[in-house]
Order: C-alpha cells, then structure tokens, then sequence
C-alpha cells in the first residue's frame, strides 16, 4: 500500500519541494549517534513526533543531495512559468525586452547569491540565521525571494541539499495566520498532532523558541523570529542526526573574527614597516 502524502494546505504560498523516493544523494548515513556521549551531556530531548503522511512539498522536482546547478536549472522553468502570464500582456517592444532582462536576472540569482561559509565571517552571525550553519564545514547557502513574497534560503553541505529555511511574514493576510501562535495551531491541525515544543537555549545550541515535526526522510521545524516572522524549515534527518560528524571543526564566529583582525594588522604593520624602508 503506497503511503499517503501530506500536502501542507499552504502550498505555493510555503514555495516548499516535493519529496523524493530516489536514495539521498548526499551526505550518506554516518552511523547512530553515540548514546554515551549524549548522555555525558545530559538528559536529552524528547524526539519531535512522527506524523502519520509522508510531508510533500513542491516544487516538483526539488529534494534532498541535489547541487546548487541543479536547483538553479529546475527554478529556471518556475520562472518561465511565472513570466508566461506576464509576457501574454505585453506586445513585442521595450516592455517585453524588459520583462527578457528580468527573467533572464531572476534566473541567475540563486547561483549568484551564493555564500560560503568558510575562514571568513559571512556576516549573518548576528541575524536569526546564526545556528543554521558552521564554518570551515563546506557549508555554503544561497538564496531567492519567490512570488509568495517568502525569502527561501539553501543549505548545503559539500554543495549538496540538506535544508531549505522559509522565511514568512505574519499577519491578518498571512496563509499561516496572525502570529506564531496562531501558525502553529494550524499546522498542529495539518500534521494531526501536536509538535515537540522547545524553548530557546543558547546552551543546547537554540536560539529561537521552536516547534518540530518529523516523518521518516524530513524534519519539518517552526521558529519564532519575532517581529511578525516565523521560518518554516525542511531539514534532512539524516544530515540532522549527524551534525556533529559532518561539523569537525568547531571554530566559532569569535575565533574567525580574531583571526582575520590578526592577518589585518599583521598586513598593516608589515605594510608601515615597508613604508619606512622606502622613505630611508
């Protein structure tokens, strides 16, 4: 008996991407987590409850492994089709070599906004992002705003799909509704029951209350951005499970900071020396 899908009731206005049966291209199953060194930490959370459906998402196409190439290329005939309306209502002339410009712009962003995390700071170390990424990792992001009006960010690992973060604004007009709150309980209603709720705690690594579903390939999260937002996140369970294998390198923002002051005023101080030299 085939599984049933869950269709968030949302859909195009969450601009999310449809499962996949075909095996994850990236990153592979590294093992079970190490229970002792988890209980070295501490007691650990309750697991986010697994819903009943298989959560499908759109656009057609998208899922977890792929490269960033790929989701360029399959967000390119999204585009196409969302100009198509939009091309009907103009003649052939300077509004349409226009609308060619900016199809043709459109496309090329999620290559170009392409952001790697790597020695350097990215600059999202003080956004509501900080915690979605690592440094020195082969972690990188891009983004995209869609026709919804929700900013969609890509997380990869290696250049390989492991999250897509959905950024939306709350309100009277919002498909997810007026506040947090109020999202939550409608997605409770969709998913059928209730979410693993948890609180912010820098410590354990969160920095926004959060609420959290899962099936068996993805881990659906609510967090609370505050001032009217809230991001929805799609998260490969596997990666998820693993992030301590896959994040090596533990060196924190403050640590890059200091280090790219160094190279500075080491630049500087040899620069002044090479100055001096010059002037004798």
């Amino acid at each position: 008996m085939r599984p049933t899908a869950l269709i968030l009731a949302f859909g195009m206005a969450l601009g999310a991407f449809g499962s996949s049966g075909a095996a994850h291209a990236f990153p592979p199953v590294l093992g079970k987590p190490d229970a002792k060194a988890d209980a070295k930490k501490g007691k650990k959370d309750p697991p986010p409850p697994e819903v009943d459906k298989k959560v499908k998402l759109s656009p057609d196409g998208l899922r977890f492994g792929m490269t960033l190439e790929e989701i360029s290329k399959l967000y390119e005939k999204v585009f196409d089709e969302e100009f198509v309306p939009l091309y009907k209502a103009v003649e052939p002339g300077p509004r349409m070599a226009e609308l060619d410009a900016e199809l043709a712009d459109k496309k090329s962003l999620i290559a170009r906004n392409k952001l790697e995390f790597g020695t350097l700071p990215s600059g999202l170390d003080d956004t509501p992002l900080a915690g979605e990424f690592s440094y020195n990792n082969g972690e990188s992001v891009t983004q995209i705003k869609l026709r919804s009006g929700v900013q969609r960010y890509f997380f990869f690992f290696g250049n390989h799909l492991w999250k897509v973060y959905d950024v939306h604004k709350l309100g009277k007009k919002s498909k997810l509704g007026a506040d947090y709150g109020a999202a939550v309980e409608g997605l409770t209603k969709q998913f059928g029951k209730p979410p693993r709720a948890l609180k912010a705690d820098p410590e354990a690594g969160r920095r926004l209350d959060q609420v959290d579903w899962q099936d068996k390939e993805t881990l659906v999260r609510v967090l609370d951005r505050g001032n009217g937002a809230l991001a929805l996140s799609y998260i490969d369970r596997k990666t998820e499970e693993n992030l301590g294998k896959f994040r090596t390198n533990k060196t924190a923002h403050e640590e890059v900071d200091r280090a790219v002051s160094e190279v500075t005023r080491n630049d500087a101080a040899a620069r002044i020396a090479e100055d001096k030299g010059k002037k004798k």
